[in-house]
């Protein structure tokens, strides 16, 4: 709508200079289609001479358009172009202008009359190196969307194919499931009632779950500590953990590997701390359940549509819970596939760790999980 004032000045003033032609290009520029309704046998007019022979009107339009002005500088070049339809480079500053305004499709059009009529100017050749890269452009986006639909549709049949051979494969065995490591130094091994709690919790998984698990190549571990599963992890950092190691982890996913520890090592002294309660390691392995099937189906919260729900969600967190679930909130990436385990976890099953905070929080987020796994 802001340019039509200028395509019927357009009009008019071509009218007058390319004889034969000027009504049929008149018209192309009130239809907003400068480039295909021009007339085929046009030729280009001479552009004006010299800058120093351009008017003061237009020496006021540049200025205006160095400083960025660019609504005022549109105006002055429109009354250019009124009075010197040969002027190519107000032409060229007018369709510049629009596209620093953000009207590209009306730029578009101006830097396309430009090349028609204008094409052996320097003003031409810029407006040919505008529409080439525009047009770039707009393909790398057209083919960056089409691969985005495409990895998403991927991962759609990816969760739904993995879900249904999990459904109908034979169930798992809990021996087959869940290993118990012995105890490496003079400490306890893991406690009857702790086995007895994470067989149990993997027991009651849905059927589709547990298949689903078994037929990608992830074990669950339940171990002493950290140390007795993997002494060489025991020194590095944790992530989430503020400067822990895994010393003092509870529990963690790796390379389709779900580990559960029923004691930790305290940070400084590596003193053994008091054994959780079995419940307690039952609500970790929900949370790292939660993370190998994001990791075996190719990564759900690095989805588009994960993403964007997070976001949403996360954009309007209470600041009464913020801290509490900070965890959750990492700015990195790392949020996300925090955020995305532990709603895994609840739609398992899992209690106790944030679950009310975490369902009030994130509901978009937990409605496309389940939507996506059909827990």
């Amino acid at each position: 709508m802001k340019l039509r004032p200028v395509f019927i000045v357009l009009a008019a003033t071509v009218s007058i200079s390319f004889a034969g032609s000027g009504s049929a290009i008149g018209r192309a520029l009130l239809q907003n289609d400068l480039a295909l309704s021009a007339g085929a046998n046009a030729k280009a007019a001479p552009a004006s001479a010299s800058p120093a022979a351009k008017s003061q009107a237009f020496q006021n339009g540049v200025s205006l358009f160095n400083a960025k002005r660019f609504d005022e500088a549109s105006a002055y070049f429109t009354n250019v172009v009124k009075s010197e339809p040969t002027n190519a480079e107000a032409y060229y500053y007018l369709a510049t202008c629009q596209a620093m305004v953000g009207d590209e499709p009306a730029a578009k059009r101006l830097y396309e009359y430009v090349v028609k009529y204008f094409p052996d100017t320097p003003a031409g050749a810029s407006s040919k190196q505008y529409l080439d890269a525009h047009a770039t452009l707009n393909a790398k986006a057209a083919e960056a969307n089409a691969a985005t639909t495409q990895k998403q549709m991927k991962q759609l049949v990816s969760t739904i194919e993995g879900l249904k051979k999990s459904a109908t494969t034979a169930p798992a065995s809990l021996n087959s499931l869940v290993e118990v490591v012995r105890a490496r130094a003079d400490r306890p091994n893991v406690s009857a009632e702790a086995v007895a709690a994470i067989k149990g919790a993997v027991d009651k998984l849905p059927p589709s779950v547990k298949n689903f698990l078994w037929t990608h190549g992830v074990r669950i571990y339940v171990t002493p500590t950290v140390e007795d599963y993997s002494p060489g992890v025991k020194y590095q950092e944790a992530r989430g953990y503020e400067g822990g190691t895994y010393k003092s982890c509870p529990a963690f996913y790796h390379n389709r590997k779900i580990v559960i520890a029923e004691r930790t090592m305290d940070e400084g002294d590596e003193s053994i701390r008091d054994a959780f309660p079995p419940n307690s390691m039952v609500n970790s392995l929900y949370h790292e359940t939660g993370h190998a099937m994001d990791f075996c189906l190719d990564g759900i919260s690095h989805s588009d549509e994960f993403k964007h729900a997070y976001l949403l969600d996360s954009a309007h967190v209470e600041p009464s819970v913020a801290n509490t679930l900070k965890y959750y909130l990492q700015k990195s990436e790392d949020g996300q596939e925090e955020c995305c385990a532990e709603l895994i976890g609840l739609l398992l099953g899992q209690t106790e760790r944030h679950t009310t905070e975490m369902r009030a929080t994130f509901p978009l987020t937990l409605k496309l999980l389940k939507a996506k796994l059909g827990l």
